[in-house]
């Protein structure tokens, strides 16, 4: 009697161990990004974007940088990294269309190893936050808040 009740343990042991490597696999798997959900918001934005609006970005990496994007007329017009003036090239890396183009190239090149994840703003379709994990362990985060100001 004591080996029965010692079996159905161990295999009870043996599936849940099985069912908590198996299920975060899949719910990663599942919140893969894909192109598809990428032009689908690439869409909705530009249907929906505003002109003049304030921008701000958090990119974690190690450690963390503060950019503060100003668009007027739909023109990034002034970038702020960590409280100093970005030069020419950072003014036109941190936008909203060089995120999405951004999100298509890794969606496209990424292997199945790596872990791309985003959510977007479901009214105005820009990504709120990037996850991107390489293989090799390094991870990369953006949080990105979007003030839209008030039309003229």
């Amino acid at each position: 009697m004591k080996s029965r009740s010692a079996f159905w343990f161990f295999l009870f042991l043996l599936v849940a161990g099985l069912l908590a490597a198996i299920i975060p696999y899949l719910f990663a798997t599942w919140r893969q990004l894909d192109l598809e959900t990428i032009t689908r918001a690439k869409a909705k934005w530009s249907d929906q974007k505003p002109l003049d609006y304030n921008l701000t970005v958090r990119h974690d990496r190690g450690k963390s940088q503060i950019y503060r994007v100003r668009v007027r007329a739909g023109k990034t017009v002034e970038v702020l990294l960590d409280g100093s003036f970005g030069n020419d090239v950072e003014m036109h890396q941190i936008s909203i269309p060089t995120l999405f183009d951004q999100l298509q190239d890794w969606a496209e090149y990424k292997s199945r190893f790596d872990y791309l994840v985003a959510d977007f703003h479901p009214a105005i379709g820009y990504p709120v936050r990037i996850v991107w994990r390489k293989a090799g362990g390094v991870r990369e985060e953006w949080v990105i808040r979007l003030d839209a100001l008030p039309s003229r």
